[in-house]
């Protein structure tokens, strides 16, 4: 490549980027003017519409609903008026429309009249305001505003004016919406006259620098060849002192040529060496992994038993819980037992005393009987209700006595429950004590297996640290291999230049010419 080429087109790279950088930059300031003036253009405008619109016929426009009512047709007409107007005169005015307040709204504003002829775009009464670039809820609609926002219907530029009432009420509010679509349009057209200039400026800059990398080029040729005049009339004086100095080179490479052998040997035999400490280190490495793995199952077998201990612990009291609630339920049983069998004795002695007045009922029938029985026919009548009196006296002496024996019965029932529940609830207590003795020793045992689990990961630490230095020693051997291997080589591509060197220092000492 020739050697103004690379300078040409640097200068001509940098010359793009500087043209690039002026035209955004005069792109960004000319748009941003732009866009601040079409904002106020929009408050302007704005403003002046609010000197136009009635705010009594707004409200009664928003209340009819009616987009063919007379209040909102008057202010629908003046609207179209004044965007006509201002279209006629070279504004890029795109709708014209009023606001009310509107509490339900997100931005607090509804759309009234919308100055827009019949079709998608016309905002009907009582719609509420939509943006899809911003949230407009904090929006202060007693101040005059402008904003731009980007929608369906383009890119734009909406002031907003309102018109309060002696209080600072706002009753309604103007809104302006500018085509901002231009702004692009006007930026790059002064981006391009500003840019074009400093692009000229670019290229004659770039030519100069070639031109001036064309002399240096020159000028540098000229140098060179002096130079290389220079260093010929250096190496024939120097060809000379060659000559006697080659043979000092040669002796001094047989001397060295002589001691290669005995090095080369020692190089050998340190690799062999390092080579045998390899093979150490790999078996005390993997005996390491062997003992760090080992210990590390250990601890896991040992981890395993205590959760599964811990769990069967768990179980187990859960078993004592059960026992112990059998138990409290059992001495229940023997008081209830008990309680009936002190209720059995009372109706023992209810029994009695039921027995000795049907005995006492049957005398005195009997005697009622004989009395009646001496009485003649008047004692007719007494004689068979005193008959009655003795039947019912022996019946209920007869069920007197067959309640007798179910209660002797019932007491010797409650007496065998009341033992068998004394020896349950025995049973079960020393099956709670022996529970608890279970507990104690299962819990010694997980004590005792949680302990031994440190010193196995320690084991296993020790195992991964003795495996670390295994390999740490067998990567040192594996360099000092790699270095006596190297050192060989070295050595035997010392002892081939050597060679080379005697040779040729030995044919310049002879005065004829080195090999190629």
């Amino acid at each position: 490549m020739h050697p103004t080429v690379g300078p040409t087109l640097i200068a001509l790279g940098a010359g793009a980027c500087v043209t690039a950088a002026s035209w955004w930059s005069a792109h960004a300031t000319v748009a941003a003017r732009l866009r601040a003036n079409l904002g106020r253009e929009a408050i302007a405008y704005a403003r002046t519409a609010t000197q136009e619109v009635d705010p009594d016929a707004n409200d009664r426009a928003l209340a009819a609903r009616d987009q063919n009512g007379d209040d909102y047709a008057r202010i629908e007409a003046r609207m179209r008026e004044l965007r006509d107007a201002w279209r006629a005169a070279g504004a890029p005015v795109r709708f014209v429309f009023t606001l009310a307040p509107d509490t339900g709204s997100r931005s607090g504003m509804a759309y009234v009249v919308d100055a827009e002829e019949p079709g998608p775009d016309k905002s009907g009464i009582g719609e509420p305001m939509k943006f899809s670039e911003r949230e407009v809820s904090a929006i202060d609609w007693s101040q005059p505003l402008s904003f731009a926002y980007v929608d369906s219907y383009g890119s734009f530029y909406s002031g907003f004016a309102p018109l309060a009432d002696a209080s600072g009420r706002v009753r309604l509010v103007v809104g302006i919406d500018l085509d901002a679509a231009s702004i692009d349009t006007e930026a790059s057209k002064a981006a391009t006259d500003v840019a074009g200039p400093v692009g000229l400026a670019c290229l004659a800059g770039a030519a100069v620098v070639a031109w001036s990398a064309a002399s240096r080029t020159r000028a540098e040729r000229a140098r060179r060849l002096r130079d290389e005049a220079d260093i010929a009339a250096r190496e024939r004086a120097s060809a000379a002192a060659l000559h006697g100095a080659s043979a000092s080179i040669a002796q001094s490479a047989g001397r060295v040529e002589s001691r290669l052998p005995a090095r080369m040997a020692a190089g050998a035999e340190l690799a062999d060496r390092a080579g045998r400490g390899i093979g150490a280190s790999l078996d005390a490495l993997g005996a390491a992994r062997r003992a760090s793995d080992a210990a590390r199952n250990a601890a896991s077998d040992a981890r395993a038993a205590v959760d599964c201990g811990t769990g069967a612990l768990g179980e187990v009291s859960q078993i004592d819980a059960g026992v112990q609630a059998v138990i409290v339920r059992g001495r229940e049983l023997v008081r209830h037992l008990d309680e009936m069998r002190r209720r059995a004795e009372t109706v023992d002695a209810a029994l009695d005393a039921m027995v000795q007045i049907a005995n006492r009922s049957a005398v005195l029938s009997l005697n009622a009987e004989i009395e009646a029985a001496q009485a003649g026919e008047a004692g007719r009548g007494f004689a068979v209700v005193a008959g009655e009196i003795r039947r019912l006296a022996q019946q209920a002496a007869a069920n007197s006595m067959e309640i007798e024996r179910n209660v002797q019965a019932l007491h010797a029932a409650l007496a065998a429950g009341g033992g068998a529940t004394e020896d349950f609830a025995r049973a079960a207590e020393e099956a709670s004590a022996r529970s608890a003795r279970l507990q104690g020793n299962m819990a010694e045992g997980i004590q005792r297996m949680a302990s031994v689990m440190p010193a196995l990961d320690a084991i296993a630490a020790q195992g991964d640290a003795a495996a670390e230095a295994a390999e740490t020693a067998g990567a040192e051997l594996r360099e000092l291999r790699a270095g006596a291997d190297a050192m060989a080589e070295f050595l035997s591509a010392v002892d081939v230049t050597l060679r080379e060197m005697r040779s040729r220092c030995d044919a310049i000492a002879d005065g004829g010419r080195a090999p190629a």
